[in-house]
């Protein structure tokens, strides 16, 4: 932001500076919801496999992948929380410049909230313990700990996404409250 501080003043400017931050908001979202798309399209895969074919083999190598693209997924989901959570941050420390925040909070009232940062996650989540449930399975030929390992992973997993959430908001809102009102002054 520190081309911001040069136009500090220039309303157009910081107009089309939040219209830039929105829109790579909407990408990082949408990129998100695309990267899910690839371990669901993989478990169905798996699924129909193992309703066709009983290769153990086959089935243990797809539930590690799977397990992977779930880890893979879940780390880059969170990356664009941050990276959402900090944009949005910046949006309203300039909505605060433009003297617009009584319409953003009169907006935000309005709206129904969807925690869709934390959907995502817990959907990761799911897949991971959906696949370690497969995996063991598997291996062991016993559901019990299957299903007592995917239930504890997906716990952990949950839980962890959700103390990272809260973290990270107590952190920007720290930031934004040090940036913005530090900054009404100019």
């Amino acid at each position: 932001m520190n081309s911001g501080s040069k136009h500090a003043g220039d309303k157009e400017w910081i107009v089309e500076y939040i219209e830039t931050l929105w829109s790579d908001i909407h990408y990082s979202r949408e990129q998100s919801w695309r990267i899910l798309e690839v371990p669901l399209i993989t478990i169905l895969g798996l699924l129909t496999f193992n309703i066709v074919s009983k290769n153990e083999v086959v089935l243990i190598s797809t539930s590690v992948m799977i397990i992977a693209l779930s880890v893979s997924g879940l780390l880059i989901s969170l990356r664009h929380s941050k990276l959402i959570t900090a944009k949005l941050r910046a949006i309203k420390c300039l909505e605060k410049r433009l003297k617009l925040e009584e319409v953003t909070r009169i907006i935000e009232e309005s709206q129904f909230k969807i925690p869709v940062r934390l959907l995502i996650s817990s959907l990761y989540a799911l897949f991971l313990s959906v696949s370690l449930l497969l995996l063991i399975n598997i291996v062991t030929n016993s559901t019990l700990w299957a299903a007592i390992a995917a239930g504890i992973t997906y716990l952990v997993v949950i839980i962890a996404v959700q103390r990272t959430l809260s973290k990270w908001n107590k952190m920007f809102n720290k930031l934004y409250e040090e940036q913005c009102n530090g900054n009404q002054g100019e």
